[in-house]
């Protein structure tokens, strides 16, 4: 029973897709070091968690503890992946800026950070999972009895990862009430209260870009 379960998981984590604009396109994530800290840009893609692997090796990062700070910036993308790249952002005690923009798969990967950031004017938008596949016909039936026992699975997955990271689980509450083909934007107020935000400011609408601050981490010293 319990392999069941796990494969039937695994195989629903394949299966959900998790981007802000349906039909929207853009390229891939790709990552980049620049002047000491790491920036990474785009849609998290089937393959990112392997390509941030390859680029921590690259970096002679990999397996390590770095104190570094990742600029990101998505538009979303599979859901499970950013699940991944979140757990591995953690385990290398990594931590994370948001800038621009951070929607739907981009904020659980955002929640791996040990200090995390959401910069001013940032956008940091929610919504449910979905299956792309059957967004594009939501009249017609397609799951089974089976695929919604999995996506019950799926949930208490996310729900379990969201607590692990230390974020208040009201941010599912949210997520789970706004229809995929929309956003709900998180205030400034709700960013800390649900500890998304987790670095002390004096800025009441958060840190700039230009002149962000993590103690110990921001900026990198020569």
């Amino acid at each position: 029973m319990i392999g069941f379960l796990r494969a039937s998981l695994f195989f629903l984590l394949l299966w959900v897709a998790d981007i802000a604009a349906f039909g929207q396109t853009a390229a891939n994530m790709n990552f980049a070091m620049r002047n000491g800290s790491i920036v990474a840009d785009g849609v998290i893609a089937g393959d990112t968690a392997d390509e941030f692997r390859a680029f921590l090796k690259a970096e002679g990062l990999l397996g390590k503890t770095s104190n570094k700070v990742i600029f990101l910036r998505s538009q979303g993308g599979f859901l499970h992946i950013s699940i991944e790249l979140g757990r591995l952002i953690r385990q290398h005690g990594l931590s994370v800026a948001v800038f621009g923009q951070c929607d739907s798969a981009c904020t659980y990967m955002m929640m791996g950070g040990v200090n995390r950031v959401v910069t001013r004017g940032t956008r940091f938008g929610v919504h449910q999972f979905y299956n792309p596949e059957a967004l594009a016909k939501p009249d017609e039936k397609f799951y089974t009895a089976r695929d919604l026992i999995e996506r019950q699975m799926l949930m208490a997955h996310v729900a379990e990862y969201v607590g692990d990271m230390g974020i208040d689980q009201t941010i599912l509450v949210i997520a789970s009430k706004t229809a995929p083909t929309q956003l709900t934007n998180l205030t400034r107020r709700q960013l800390l209260a649900y500890r998304i935000e987790n670095v002390a400011t004096t800025e009441v609408e958060g840190q700039g870009l230009n002149a962000l601050v993590i103690p110990g981490v921001y900026p990198v010293k020569t």
